[in-house]
């Protein structure tokens, strides 16, 4: 899954975003010392009920994960969230 991270952001958000084909999500953590990254995950983790994983994209914005979810899981579950 494509995920196009905003490290720095005032508070976490993450909403599908059918032009990048994947996830925007937005991280108060900033990029230093993989803060950002190891957050990614555990938040996405929690958000989505299913583990997420590196798989490219370390040192970059542009992000590539593994998740135990299909597509459209990922984006009923994201819904959700944002409806709370």
């Amino acid at each position: 899954m494509k995920v196009l991270v905003k490290p720095g952001s005032k508070r976490f958000s993450a909403q599908w975003d059918d032009s990048i084909g994947g996830l925007r999500v937005g991280l108060p953590e900033r990029a230093e010392k993989n803060k950002a990254n190891l957050a990614l995950l555990k938040r996405l983790s929690k958000l989505l009920g299913a583990r997420a994983t590196l798989l490219r994209g370390a040192t970059s914005k542009n992000k590539v994960l593994g998740v135990e979810l299909d597509e459209q899981e990922v984006r009923q579950r994201i819904e959700e969230a944002s409806e709370d």
